[in-house]
């Protein structure tokens, strides 16, 4: 599929789940364009950002990730710390996203997940950044960054700086506005 979309034209392709983090380097590899796979490719460039006294939290909708999904985003053991915390095990979002309940409440995600996020981060001072694994979460960034007072990465900020990198910006319209005004 991502050759196929290579040979129509794009110029960037994202996968939507953080565990396909696995497939990276085989994807990128596969095709002339960038590939992101995961926003968990933001949790090397998040420990840089925080400094080496603070770790990256991840965030997940349940404790499957393992060193493999890590290692294949560049983490290196020692070098990338990171911590990672799961939904709780009666928690809403995954039964709705993973196991496919039909009905949710958006206040209900938001709370529990918030709520996950606060504990998480007050129960390890030393997490200076959060990066959130599941795209589900991405409505929610927002709401996590006002209660804990940490930068989120997410999938979206992944792929807006990769949009950015990928297109870029005009400032020459701009800056000729700018010139005129002066």
């Amino acid at each position: 599929a991502a050759k196929e979309l290579a040979e129509e034209g794009v110029s960037l392709i994202t996968t939507s789940c953080g565990f396909l983090a696995l497939f990276q380097a085989e994807l990128a590899d596969a095709v002339d364009v960038p590939v992101l796979t995961s926003a968990l490719l933001q949790v090397p460039v998040a420990a840089r950002l925080i400094g080496p006294q603070k770790v990256v939290g991840v965030l997940t909708e349940r404790p499957n990730l393992t060193d493999r999904h890590f290692a294949a985003v560049g983490c290196t053991p020692g070098e990338t710390p990171y911590l990672v915390q799961a939904m709780p095990d009666d928690a809403v979002f995954p039964r709705v996203f993973i196991d496919g309940a039909t009905e949710a409440d958006l206040d209900v995600l938001e709370r529990e997940l918030v709520d996950t996020a606060v504990r998480f981060a007050r129960s390890h001072p030393e997490v200076g950044a959060l990066v959130l694994e599941c795209t589900n979460f991405v409505p929610f960034s927002q709401a996590i960054r006002r209660a804990t007072g940490l930068p989120v990465y997410d999938l979206y900020t992944l792929v807006m700086q990769s949009y950015d990198a990928t297109w870029g910006h005009d400032f020459a319209a701009p800056r000729a506005a700018l010139a005129g005004q002066l």
